[in-house]
C-alpha cells in the first residue's frame, strides 16, 4: 500500500497544536457519569481526533479504558457549541462529522462503561424507570435510613461516621479514633494523639487496632475483623439539615439491619478470586484486616441497599436494565463502601464528606456510610444528562473486551490512533475495578494486563514486553504516514524507557510532544511523593518508507551530544516570561515533564526519577513558592 501523504499534517498546525499544553478538566456530564482511573475528558480528546482525521475515517484505541476515544469520535458528528469553539479556536475551520472508532480493553468494567455511554436508552424512558426504582426502594427499604433529629422529628440519615478503636502502645487502653483524633471546631484530624488514660503521646495511624470475632452469615463461618462503631450522624428533616452524636435509636436500627437477610444479588466473592490476606497489590495488613471478600467493604445496611437496588432493575427490558445498572454502578464503589471518607479543608466549618480515593482501596479510621438511596437520587441527573448527550447518534463505535496484543483488524486499515496506555505500576486497574466487576459478575482477565505488579509476577520487563506487543499491533493496523497520539504519565525512568522501547521496536518515529494539562490532579498526583501533574502527550508516526523498522537508531542522538537535565531546565526557564501562563510552566511537576519530553525526543532514557529531580531543582535553581527561576 502507498503512503497517504495528504494525512501528514502541515508543520504550522503541528507546532501550534502540539506546541502548548492541552487543557483537560474534570467536569462535564460524560466525564462525571461514571468514575474510572486516569480518565481523560472527552472534550480534550476531540481536538486530537479532529486534527488527524476526516469524517468516516477509522480511529483505534487499544487501551480504551472508559471509552474516551470512542465517545469523542461519536461526538464529532454533532458537536455542541462549547466543543466546536474549543476545537476551532486551535485548529481553525475543521470537517465535522462522525468518525468510526474501534475500542479494545481488557477491563470488564471499562467496557461496561463504554458500551453504556455509547449505546444509551431513551433518556426519558431511563429517567422514568430510575424514578420507579427509587420509589420501590423507598417503599420497601427506606426504613434502613430513618432517623430523628434532636427534637425527635422524623427524618432520614444523610450519612453516618464510623470509627475504629486504636490501642495505646503504652498502657493498652482502648479508645476510639473519634475521641482521640477528631475535632469539629475547627475540623481537624490529628496524627499525633495522647492516650485518654495515661497521656502517652503516640502516632495514631501506626497504633494497633481492636479486633473482634463475629459470625459471617454470608460465608457461614466465624471470622475476625477490625471493630468499627457508629459515632456521629448527619441527617435531614424536610428541608432542614442536622447533625448529632449516635443515639440508642440509631444503634437499635443498625442492630435490626444486621439481623435482616441480605438480598441474594449481593456478590459474595473472594477478593481477586483469592480472598484471605495479601490478596493483591493494594492489600494492606492494617486497614484490610479481616477484609477477604467483596461484601466486607460494605456496612450491612449499604450492602442491603445496593443489592435491593440491583434486584429492582431485573423487572425492566435489557436496554433499560443495563442503563439502570450503569447508574447504580456509578455510585457504588466511589460512595457506598467503607472507603468513603471525610477530609479537613481549609476554611470549612465541618468535616467535608467525599468519595473513595481514586486508584486505591483505602479504608480510613473514620469511614463514612452514605445513604445509598439519597445518593442514587442525586446521581440520576448527571447520568441522564450523559445519556441525553450521547442518545440518537450514529452507532459508529465498536467495543471489544479483549487484549490489544491480538487485534482483529486488517493490516493498514486504521487512519489514526489515540491511546492512553497503563502507566506501569501507577494504577492497578483490575484490582481497583474488582468490586464493581463483582456486581456485574464479570471480572478482568489479568493475564495480558500491561502493568507492573509483583503480585501478578509482572516486572517492568514484563510490562515492556506487553507494551511492545500492543504497539506492534498498532503499527500493523495503522496506515503508512499516519499518526498515533499517546498520553502517558510516570515518575519512573524505567517505565518511560519501556514505553520508548515499545514504540521504537514497533517502528514508530517520534514527531512532537506536548502536555495534557489536567486542571485537577488525581489522588496519587496530589499525595504521592515525587508525583507529576500533567501527562506528556507524544505524537508518533508510522513511516512511509517501510512496513516496519527495527528500532529508530538513525534518529537517536548520541548521549554525549545530549543536554544534561539541568541544562534542559535552564534553557526552558530562560524561555519563559513573567506572565501568569508561564507561572504554570515553572512548577516542579511541569519542569519534570519538560525533561521527560526532551529525552524521549532524543531517543534516550530518562535519567532521573521524579523525586530525585525535585531535590535537584532546589540545588540548581532559585525557588519562589511553587515556581523556579534562573539564579
Amino acid at each position: 500500500m502507498t503512503c497517504e501523504m495528504s494525512r501528514v499534517l502541515p508543520g504550522e498546525i503541528l507546532d501550534s497544536f502540539y506546541g502548548k499544553a492541552i487543557r483537560s478538566t474534570r467536569s462535564g456530564a460524560i466525564f462525571n457519569a461514571h468514575s474510572y482511573p486516569t480518565k481523560i475528558n472527552v472534550a480534550a480528546a476531540m481536538p486530537f481526533i479532529v486534527a488527524h482525521t476526516r469524517p468516516g475515517d477509522v480511529v483505534f484505541d487499544g487501551f480504551a479504558g472508559s471509552g474516551v476515544s470512542g465517545l469523542a469520535s461519536a461526538l464529532c458528528e454533532r458537536p455542541d457549541g462549547d466543543a466546536r469553539r474549543s476545537v476551532e479556536d486551535v485548529l481553525g475551520s475543521v470537517a465535522w462529522g462522525s468518525r468510526n472508532c474501534v475500542l479494545y480493553d481488557l477491563s470488564e468494567l471499562a467496557c461496561f462503561i463504554s458500551n453504556s455511554l455509547l449505546n444509551p436508552p431513551d433518556p426519558i424512558a431511563f429517567t422514568e424507570a430510575a424514578n420507579d426504582v427509587l420509589r420501590i426502594l423507598e417503599s420497601d427499604w427506606g426504613w434502613v435510613y430513618r432517623a430523628q433529629d434532636d427534637a425527635s422529628s422524623p427524618g432520614a440519615i444523610r450519612y453516618t461516621l464510623w470509627t475504629d478503636h486504636p490501642i495505646c502502645p503504652n498502657c493498652g487502653v482502648v479508645s476510639t479514633y473519634w475521641d482521640l483524633a477528631v475535632s469539629l471546631s475547627p475540623p481537624r484530624m490529628a496524627s499525633a494523639v495522647r492516650c485518654l488514660d495515661c497521656s502517652h503521646e503516640f502516632d495514631v495511624a501506626s497504633a494497633e487496632r481492636l479486633t473482634e470475632e463475629y459470625w459471617d452469615d454470608l460465608l457461614g463461618q466465624t471470622c475476625r475483623r477490625r471493630v468499627r462503631a457508629p459515632v456521629f450522624v448527619y441527617g435531614r428533616t424536610d428541608k432542614s439539615f442536622w447533625k448529632r452524636p449516635i443515639s440508642e435509636a440509631d444503634l437499635e436500627l443498625i442492630e435490626r439491619t444486621d439481623d435482616t437477610p441480605v438480598p441474594p444479588r449481593a456478590p459474595i466473592e473472594p477478593m481477586l478470586g483469592k480472598g484471605g490476606s495479601h490478596w493483591g497489590e493494594l492489600y494492606r495488613a492494617g486497614y484490610h484486616f479481616g477484609i477477604t471478600h467483596v461484601h466486607h467493604f460494605y456496612t450491612r445496611r449499604n450492602l442491603i441497599a445496593l443489592a435491593s437496588a440491583w434486584e429492582a432493575t431485573e423487572a425492566y427490558p435489557e436496554e433499560i436494565q443495563n442503563a439502570l445498572r450503569f447508574w447504580i454502578s456509578s455510585y457504588n464503589a466511589s460512595h457506598s463502601t467503607l472507603m468513603t471518607r471525610v477530609v479537613c479543608k481549609k476554611g470549612a466549618k465541618d468535616l467535608v464528606v467525599t468519595s473513595a480515593q481514586p486508584g486505591a482501596l483505602y479504608i480510613g479510621s473514620l469511614p463514612v456510610e452514605k445513604n445509598v438511596f439519597a445518593g442514587l437520587c442525586t446521581k440520576l441527573r448527571p447520568v441522564a444528562a450523559a445519556f441525553h448527550k450521547m442518545h440518537a447518534r450514529s452507532r459508529t463505535v465498536t467495543v471489544h473486551c479483549a487484549s490489544s496484543l491480538k487485534v482483529d483488524m486488517e493490516d493498514e486499515s486504521v487512519d489514526y490512533i489515540f491511546t492512553d496506555p497503563p502507566f506501569g505500576n501507577n494504577i492497578q486497574y483490575s484490582e481497583v475495578s474488582f468490586i464493581s466487576e463483582a456486581w456485574l459478575r464479570k471480572t478482568t482477565n489479568r493475564l495480558e494486563e500491561a502493568i507492573v505488579s509483583p503480585h501478578q509476577g509482572k516486572s517492568v520487563h514484563d510490562y515492556e514486553r506487553l507494551l511492545v506487543g500492543a504497539f506492534a499491533e498498532a503499527f500493523r493496523i495503522l496506515k503508512r504516514g499516519h499518526y498515533m497520539t499517546v498520553v502517558f504519565h510516570s515518575t519512573r525512568p524505567a517505565v518511560w524507557d519501556a514505553l520508548r522501547k515499545a514504540w521504537e521496536s514497533a517502528g514508530f518515529q517520534m514527531v512532537r510532544s506536548s502536555i495534557l494539562d489536567k486542571t485537577q490532579a488525581s489522588f496519587k498526583q496530589t499525595t504521592t511523593s515525587g508525583a507529576v501533574r500533567g501527562d506528556p502527550v507524544i505524537l508518533l508516526q508510522k513511516p512511509c518508507d517501510s512496513e516496519r523498522h527495527e528500532g529508530a537508531d538513525d534518529t537517536t542522538v548520541e548521549t554525549e551530544q545530549a543536554l544534561g537535565p539541568w541544562e534542559v531546565i535552564a534553557d526552558r526557564l530562560g524561555e519563559l516570561d513573567d506572565s501568569r501562563t508561564a507561572a504554570g510552566e515553572r512548577t516542579r511537576q511541569r519542569l519534570y515533564s519538560c525533561v521527560v519530553r526532551y529525552y524521549l525526543e532524543q531517543g534516550l532514557p530518562v535519567p532521573l526519577k521524579a523525586s530525585s529531580f525535585f531535590k535537584g531543582l532546589d540545588r540548581h535553581f532559585k525557588r519562589d513558592g511553587d515556581s523556579y527561576y534562573l539564579e
